[in-house]
């Protein structure tokens, strides 16, 4: 029986599409959030704004705030924003196509940046390198939840550059990794070179690397 860690909790339809064909599954939640103040009445009316996670979004409609715009990346998160109304207009794979769509299409907007506290400087760097106009405003922190796990896992799933860091506190470098997308894969790159990655940045398309890669393998 094939054994898989996850790095965050997986709901249990997902669990199924693994157990269903014979591996055992362990999750744990490597990385917390927490919500932070923010002066929001400074930007409860705006424009244009920017989220790059489900956590960001979280935060921000927890406060009477009236957003024109949404640019976001990420499905789900252009899903959670439209259950709460907001109009959402580019909905990107990653931090890199949506900076490209910004810069092909909306130099001349100006952005408010929904985000952790330390953002992957990918997007600012770019915003800041084409001159556009926008205003990073931290609604979350990314707080290490790291465990350590005996055995030998098969295979290690990672779903965030800070849930890969959080992994590595406490464990060794597993068999072989599993990693959501390129961001993800660029710090797993710093602990190891054996590692697949979704094609499509989500749960569900890791959990298909994982059948693939072993499905070929035994």
């Amino acid at each position: 029986m094939k054994r898989v860690l996850s790095t965050k909790i997986l709901s249990s339809k997902q669990c199924d599409l693994l157990e269903d064909k014979g591996f055992y599954v362990e999750h744990h939640n490597f990385i917390n959030t927490q919500e932070l103040y923010f002066d929001w009445f400074s930007c409860h009316k705006i424009k244009n704004a920017i989220f790059t996670s489900k956590r960001a979004v979280t935060a921000v409609f927890s406060k009477p705030i009236e957003i024109q715009n949404c640019f976001c990346v990420g499905e789900r998160t252009a899903k959670l924003l439209q259950e709460k109304g907001q109009h959402v207009i580019e909905v990107a794979h990653n931090a890199k196509d949506l900076s490209e769509r910004i810069i092909n299409n909306y130099l001349d907007y100006s952005f408010y940046y929904f985000c952790a506290k330390h953002p992957l400087p990918y997007l600012p760097n770019i915003l800041d390198e084409f001159h556009i106009n926008w205003q990073k405003v931290p609604v979350y922190a990314i707080v290490p939840n790291s465990m350590a796990f005996s055995g030998n896992y098969d295979a290690v799933l990672f779903f965030s550059p800070s849930g890969v860091k959080s992994y590595f506190l406490k464990n060794n470098i597993p068999n072989w990794s599993f990693c959501i997308g390129a961001t993800t894969a660029k710090t797993l790159e710093e602990y190891t070179q054996k590692y697949t990655s979704a094609q499509i940045p989500s749960v569900e398309h890791v959990l298909e690397c994982v059948l693939n890669y072993f499905k070929s393998h035994d």
